[in-house]
């Protein structure tokens, strides 16, 4: 009978025998890719393992996240590093054509992309022999065998950020194959997993050393405003009673209109501001205001809502910031519409209460953390809208507490960074080239 231990030797060998042996079929299929369009023309052999750069001289971190999401994720991760590290450079790689892109414009000189290797043993080692980063962060990533195993032998100390796994792959794990995924996830000096529900997993699964830490989306910079036109938006509006309708999207703004409404009854000067999502459509929100008998204004026309407003369209480009600073109550649309939600990370930035519909399936787990943690409300339906937003409205400290609530969530995911940037000096300062 086989022990344990050499039953997974065994498994674990086969995938790297499956990896070499399937590695023709890849290549046909990346190929294939290639002509589809889903793979970068003159980067292609980065799949590979064979580089198009050169290694820079000294430190070398690497930081890696499978596609778009994971990469704006570590856009802020990466500024607080090369603060951090002023002599060293960053590899990020990612697996998709969008996310290269997305980066391509964003990256420091001391920070350069490359497409993550297949899991392959030769594609990974040349991947690793040219690298030779001296730490790795790994952000919400697949588990890949061959690259993570190797890592380890190298003795490379690798880590774990906005660590998650779903429950169907816990359960599985647990059931079927602990005893594969435990040296997987060994691999992983520290795992920062994005709930205690999910550290304990981990710990199930074999992880030694997993804490909460908050989502590194988190971390994302304030959205900038213009601080004069801030005080002079202010002034105009300090005697009214303001909230904000964010991000709305066709359909979004009869609701807004009726919560006015409601509203209105008991707060008579009350003016809502909305920021349509497609500031294109704001004299079609203009005609439906009048339609309701109600006076709106678009701030591409007026600068500054005039006394009689009932409703200010914010119909310019790049100024919700400035709403999310001059107003703390804000309903973020995309949520009533089936659209799934938009980033309600922008508005805990500025202590804003944040109310969001039941669509939120873009934005899911952040949904989630901003709702264990009392950050967050939501509107089973458009007809509930007005009660919810009259309740902040006329309970300011309930409004207060739920505003600080979603601002302490941003701003633990700051603390969390420097966590990281202490473990990357530790491991730079242990680990030897």
């Amino acid at each position: 009978m086989l022990t344990l231990s050499t039953h997974k030797m065994i498994i674990l060998y086969l995938y790297k025998w499956l990896s070499y042996a399937l590695t023709p079929l890849l290549k046909l299929y990346f190929l294939w890719r290639l002509r589809q369009g889903k793979e970068h023309p003159t980067r292609w052999s980065e799949r590979w393992g064979t580089p198009t750069l050169l290694r820079p001289k000294g430190d070398l971190i690497w930081v890696h996240g499978a596609s778009v999401g994971e990469s704006l994720s570590a856009l802020s991760l990466l500024r607080r590093l090369e603060e951090a590290f002023p002599q060293a450079h960053f590899l990020v790689t990612t697996g998709t054509v969008t996310s290269a892109s997305l980066l391509a414009s964003r990256l420091s000189s001391r920070a350069f992309h490359q497409f993550m290797p297949l899991d392959t043993s030769r594609a990974v080692n040349k991947f690793l022999c040219h690298w030779q980063p001296n730490v790795a962060l790994w952000i919400e990533s697949e588990l890949w065998p061959n690259i993570l195993l190797a890592l380890a032998r190298k003795n490379i100390p690798t880590y774990l950020l906005n660590g998650r796994l779903s429950e169907h792959s816990f359960n599985r794990w647990r059931s079927i194959g602990r005893s594969l995924i435990g040296p997987l996830l060994r691999v992983f000096r520290k795992v920062y997993a994005q709930s205690q529900s999910l550290a304990d997993q981990f710990k199930v699964l074999g992880v030694t050393h997993a804490q909460v830490a908050p989502n590194l989306k988190f971390a994302s910079d304030p959205l900038p405003f213009n601080s004069k036109d801030l005080e002079k938006i202010h002034s105009t509006l300090s005697n009214r009673t303001v909230w904000l309708a964010a991000s709305t999207h066709k359909g979004e703004e009869t609701w807004v209109l009726q919560a006015h409404q409601e509203i209105a009854k008991n707060i008579p000067n009350i003016l809502t501001v909305i920021v349509p999502r497609h500031p294109h459509r704001n004299h079609e929100i203009l005609q439906l205001c009048t339609s309701k008998g109600l006076k709106a204004y678009l701030r591409s026309e007026y600068q500054l809502p005039p006394g009689d407003a009932d409703l200010y369209i914010a119909d310019t480009l790049g100024e919700l910031g400035l709403f999310y600073r001059l107003i703390n109550v804000v309903f973020m649309g995309g949520s009533l519409a089936n659209i799934g939600g938009h980033n309600i990370i922008e508005p805990a930035h500025f202590r804003c209460a944040i109310v969001q519909g039941p669509r939120t399936h873009k934005s899911r787990e952040i949904t989630q953390q901003f709702e264990e943690e009392k950050a967050l409300l939501i509107v089973s339906k458009g007809e509930k809208l007005g009660e919810v937003i009259l309740h902040l409205l006329t309970s300011r400290e309930v409004a207060k507490i739920q505003g600080n609530a979603a601002y302490e969530l941003v701003k633990g995911a700051e603390r969390m960074l420097e966590h990281v940037i202490d473990d990357v000096k530790e491991a730079l300062g242990r680990h030897e080239c």
